[in-house]
Order: structure tokens, then C-alpha cells, then sequence
């Protein structure tokens, strides 16, 4: 956060103002008694901290994420270091893989979904992969707005839960609003046959309290709501660790942030990744959930010419990020 003097809306009035502006950063807060730690930087533009003055507070960012990417870049990937050198290294043999069809081990069959040729290829590839464990890959699924992205994504989900019972997969996607609008398609989706509907009990979503709102559709997967039909006494924010590791564990789909990912690393394992919106993620955001144990298929889904990922930073470019 921006702490400065009150009045000073912009760097130019603070630097005009030769004020006292500094950046402020809470490094622990109780929500209860709304007392917090505080870090606080030597300002730049001159001027002191004085008690008798009053002061604003401007929300810059929230460093979570950062924080947890810088301490999975630090960590070295111990527990899944083949995925991402498959991901990161610049090989043509690399990319050919991720665009391939792989028609001749997966052969879509059933209801299409109103899938046309090529998204069902696509289905197949993904499904076929996930069944060798013993090899890794990586799949693209690319397309502008309004070719289908969404609805390949949820018959990929829906095969990996209907073929693939002993595997699990985790389903990140840079917002809540975006992972709010697969989930809910997907839970539709399921609904729609009786044949399907017993997988929700499979599928779990959690994060912000927009996820876990009673009042929508998503309450049938939330972690919040089962937690309360078996647990009246706690929600998620109060119940014992173990008791929520019990119901993510039990989870064969779970629907997340790659942020809130963070807390799978070292403590549970999946064997197949899918990336909604990918395009839209800073790198160092989408190795938080691949850095997670046992994880050798990934899916990105997402377009490079819309909803990009905003870096200010000049350096970026030129590193090719």
C-alpha cells in the first residue's frame, strides 16, 4: 500500500510537496481485533513521519502471489522438476507436441457435445495423454473469442472425471470471475444426465467467498458448504487443517486460482493440470500449480491476442515473457 500524507493523489503532488510518502506493506493482520504488523520503506521524496499529522493509505497490490512465486522459483520445483523443464524449454519437438491431435490413441466417442471435428480431436488427444503415466505432455487448446474454448474445456473435464476415476485434476484459472464461469458450466453440464450427475460429489471448488456463496449454483462443489453439512460448527476459515485436507483429498476435480494452489505443494499430489484463460497469467503466476507433486499432463487453454497479462516492466519483452 501507498502511505502518504492526505491530499496527495499522484507521485507529482507527492514529489511537488516534497511530502512524506512511503510504501507500506502488512505483513500480518488479525481479522478479529483488526490490529496488523506493518512494514514500513524510508521514503523517497523527503519529509518524516509525524504523529500529529493524519495520513491516507491507497491499495497498490496484494503480494500473495508474488510471494509464493518467488518461493516456488526459489525452491527449485524438488517435487515436479520434469513438467516444467518440458514446458519451458524452447524446442521445436516441444511445441509440435503440444498442437498435435494425437488422433491415433484417442478416439472420441459417445455424445458430441456439439463439438465439431477438430475440438473433439482435441478432447481425444488430451484424454489419450492423460492415460500413459508414465510419459509426460503438454497440450494447447488456442482460439479466438467465440470458437468454442469454454465447451472443449468442459468435455475434457467431464471425460478425465467419467474415464480416468483414479486420476485427479486440478483446474486453475487467473480469476475467480473466470473460474466462477467454468465451474458453474461445468456443474450444468454434469446435471444434465443422470449418468453424470453423481460426479459433483467428485468435484470441489474453494478461495474467495464469491466461490463459496451459498446462494448459487456452485454451493453443490463448494468446500465451504460441505464442510458446513458435515461440520455445522466451522466454516473454512476456522476448521481444522486435517478436516479440510480430508475433503480436497477426496476430490477428484478441484477448481482454484493458481494462487490458492500454492497451499497443494509438498501436501497433495494430481496427476493432470488444466489452465483456463492461460494467456492471461504472468509465468511465475502458472508455476505455482505446476510446481505441484505428481503432475505430468497439463492443458493450456486461452488466446494471446485477448485478455493478455499486463507487465509493466521494460525487462520482460526483451526475455521474451
Amino acid at each position: 500500500m501507498l502511505f502518504s500524507e492526505r491530499g496527495l493523489e499522484s507521485r507529482d503532488q507527492i514529489i511537488k510537496a516534497g511530502s512524506f510518502c512511503t510504501i507500506l506493506v502488512v505483513m500480518w493482520a488479525n481479522p478479529q481485533t483488526t490490529s496488523m504488523n506493518v512494514w514500513l520503506s524510508q521514503s523517497s521524496y523527503g519529509g518524516s513521519l509525524n504523529d500529529q499529522s493524519s495520513y491516507q493509505v491507497m491499495r497498490l497490490c496484494n503480494l500473495t502471489t508474488f510471494a509464493y512465486s518467488w518461493e516456488v522459483m526459489t525452491g527449485g520445483f524438488q517435487d515436479n522438476p520434469e513438467i516444467i523443464n518440458l514446458m519451458l524449454t524452447k524446442k521445436k519437438e516441444n511445441v509440435d507436441n503440444m498442437l498435435q491431435a494425437d488422433g491415433e490413441y484417442g478416439i472420441f466417442t459417445g455424445k458430441d457435445f456439439g463439438l465439431n471435428k477438430s475440438q473433439k480431436d482435441s478432447v481425444a488427444g488430451c484424454i489419450s495423454a492423460s492415460k500413459r503415466p508414465k510419459e509426460l505432455s503438454v497440450r494447447l487448446i488456442w482460439g479466438p473469442p467465440g470458437t468454442g474454448k469454454t465447451q472443449t474445456a468442459l468435455v475434457i473435464l467431464l471425460m478425465l472425471l467419467k474415464h480416468l476415476r483414479t486420476h485427479r485434476t486440478l483446474v486453475c484459472a487467473p480469476t475467480n470471475t473466470a473460474l466462477q464461469q467454468l465451474a458453474s458450466r461445468l456443474v450444468s453440464l454434469l446435471e444434465e444426465s443422470t449418468e453424470t450427475s453423481h460426479l459433483l460429489k467428485d468435484t470441489i471448488i474453494f478461495g474467495s467467498e464469491k466461490l463459496t456463496n451459498s446462494g448459487n449454483d456452485l454451493s453443490k462443489i463448494s468446500l465451504d458448504c460441505r464442510i458446513r453439512a458435515e461440520h455445522p460448527q466451522y466454516a473454512t476459515k476456522n476448521c481444522p487443517q486435517h478436516i479440510v485436507n480430508k475433503f480436497l483429498r477426496s476430490a477428484k476435480l478441484v477448481f482454484c486460482t493458481p494462487c490458492s494452489s500454492f497451499r497443494f505443494i509438498r501436501n497433495q499430489k494430481f496427476d493432470n493440470l488444466v489452465i483456463d484463460e492461460a494467456a492471461n497469467l504472468k509465468e511465475f503466476e502458472s508455476l505455482i500449480p505446476l510446481a505441484i507433486g505428481g503432475i505430468k499432463h497439463v492443458v493450456l487453454m486461452g488466446d494471446d491476442k485477448q485478455l493478455q497479462s499486463v507487465v509493466m516492466s521494460p525487462v520482460c519483452p526483451r526475455q521474451l515473457l
